[in-house]
Parts: C-alpha cells; sequence; structure tokens
C-alpha cells in the first residue's frame, strides 16, 4: 500500500454504500476532519515507471485510441478501512513519443459532489479517481470512497495536466468503508476497465 493511503487512514470515518438496484442512492458521506493537503495523493505531470506492486488481475483497454492496461494491485482491510491500488499502463511503444494519455476524468465518476451543508460544488471534483467503486455481493451493497469533511473524495487526483507517457505507468488508489468481517471477496469496478470479480481482501 502507498504510504500516502496510510498517511489517510488515520481521519477517515465510514464511506457511502449503497445497494445495487434499488430506487433510492445515499448521499455519499463525509469524513469527521479533512487531511492535510500534502496528504492528497497526486499524480506527477512527469509520469515514470510505477513502483513495483502485486498483479491480482489485468485488462488490456483502449483510451482514446491509445493501447493500455489497468492492473488491479491491491485490496486491503486495515486500521478500520478498505483501500485499493490499481496501474494504468500506456502500452504505446515509446518510441511513438507523443504526450501519452491525458488524465481527463479517466477514473471519474462523471458529477460533481457539493460541499457538505452546502449547494457549493467540490472544486476541481472532476479531477479526482472517484468513480472506482466496490460491490459486496454478500450483503448486497455497494461501497463508493470516501470523503472528507469539504466533500473532496480521499482517492487520488489526477488533473488534466497529467500524461502517461507511452512505455509508462501510474498507480493510483481509493479508500472505502471497511469490509464488514466476513466478507472475504470482493468486486471492484474500475471505470474504462470494467469489473474484476472476486477479488481476495487482505486483512
Amino acid at each position: 500500500m502507498r504510504r500516502t493511503t496510510l498517511t489517510l487512514l488515520a481521519v477517515l470515518s465510514l464511506a457511502g454504500c449503497t445497494v445495487p438496484g434499488s430506487a433510492q442512492s445515499s448521499a455519499p458521506p463525509t469524513m469527521p476532519s479533512s487531511p492535510p493537503a500534502s496528504a492528497v495523493p497526486t499524480v506527477s505531470g512527469t509520469s515514470t515507471a510505477a513502483p513495483e506492486l502485486p498483479a491480482i488481475a489485468s485488462r488490456a483497454i483502449n483510451l482514446s485510441g491509445r493501447p493500455a492496461t489497468v492492473i488491479l494491485n491491491e485490496v486491503v482491510v486495515r486500521n478500520g478501512v478498505t483501500s485499493i491500488t490499481w496501474t494504468l499502463r500506456n502500452d504505446e511503444s515509446p518510441e511513438q513519443g507523443g504526450l501519452g494519455i491525458q488524465m481527463t476524468d479517466q477514473f471519474g465518476d462523471g458529477r460533481y459532489a457539493v460541499v457538505p451543508g452546502t449547494n457549493q460544488k467540490v472544486p476541481d471534483d472532476n479531477y479526482y479517481v472517484d468513480g472506482v467503486y466496490l460491490l459486496d455481493t454478500v450483503n448486497r451493497l455497494r461501497y463508493l470512497p470516501a470523503r472528507d469533511s469539504e466533500g473532496r473524495c480521499v482517492c487520488t487526483y489526477a488533473p488534466s495536466s497529467v500524461f502517461i507517457r507511452p512505455g509508462a505507468s501510474q498507480s493510483f488508489d481509493a479508500v472505502f468503508k471497511a469490509l464488514p468481517d466476513g466478507v472475504t471477496t470482493i468486486d471492484v469496478v474500475i471505470p474504462r476497465a470494467g469489473t474484476f470479480r472476486g477479488v481476495e481482501a487482505q486483512r
């Protein structure tokens, strides 16, 4: 698990969950306090090879006409939360050059969250990787990424100024409510890549 995620764990409370297929979806809950700005994960504007991470599963995809691979690295339940890590690899040949894959809402949910208690949109919310979610098929629950007291996603911030160069990779993470005791596997849904089913959660 990346160090940035570990920094965030101490400030988390319950993340949202909804029942798949239900008529109503609960509003994203908030955290008791906001993590310091320095703790919010960010993606380097000059993407380089990601550090070595385990690979649970992978899926070849196409982003804006460019070949890529999404690799699910970790699903960990620890310290009262569930955290996941995944990697996007640009499979273009480095010899092709070019800017690469632009992180413009590639893993976002396509909606703007609002600051709790207001109608104000969360600044730059479309740049967070908040489209990822977990499906607990045992309890028929959907877990949304956690948010802090200002409505910001406790997940990687990936602005449009970031490009993943040909041949390079970049890892991302998101934090959720802890899976209940007894739930050993979870479905992980990542935008653009679809559903990774029956993923074993580390405890």
